[in-house]
């Protein structure tokens, strides 16, 4: 990822979240991961700047506004804007972390992270309407059932990718490859 932000960013980020600052492991992790279901899942934000960017490329996200709109609770995002924010939140608190892209209608079509933690690749997917809470590992098959909706997460040896399959009328279907 790019340049870490300031000591002032992060601390204003961990402080919206009303988490600790702890150490680089699974278990921290995955309590910034759920303190992100505070960010509300919505992609207006998103849209409006690819239309103020008419047909120019969309500029960079300015992650200080964006934090700032946050913490006012006067927006929310989607994946690239909470992939984005999150990523750099992780590295400034001590994370190895990349984005990856994903595609569910199109290649590119959603963003999430990957975390490195002990030698081990762990999916961070949290600018998404899913109810995903937890750090989900990039080497083992995962299943997750929330709220009436189920999810397998598996490697695909043949495409050296993860697979999202969704559980949809009675058998589970692929639907995010990131």
């Amino acid at each position: 990822m790019a340049r870490a932000m300031t000591d002032d960013w992060t601390d204003r980020y961990v402080a919206f979240l009303g988490i600790e600052r702890g150490a680089p492991d699974l278990a921290t992790l995955n309590e910034v991961i759920r303190a992100h279901r505070r960010i509300t899942f919505e992609n207006v934000s998103s849209l409006i700047r690819r239309h103020e960017a008419g047909e120019g490329p969309v500029p960079a996200l300015d992650l200080d506004a964006l934090l700032t709109v946050w913490t006012e609770r006067r927006g929310g995002g989607a994946c690239y804007e909470v992939g984005g924010m999150l990523g750099r939140l992780l590295e400034a608190l001590g994370y190895e972390v990349f984005p990856v892209l994903a595609q569910i209608s199109f290649p590119g079509s959603h963003s999430a992270l990957m975390a490195r933690l002990d030698g081990r690749q762990w999916l961070v997917d949290v600018g998404n309407g899913q109810p995903l809470f937890e750090a989900i590992a990039a080497d083992d098959t995962t299943e997750i059932r929330r709220a009436g909706l189920s999810y397998r997460f598996r490697p695909d040896p043949a495409t050296r990718k993860l697979v999202q399959d969704r559980w949809v009328e009675r058998a589970f279907r692929p639907f995010v490859t990131y």
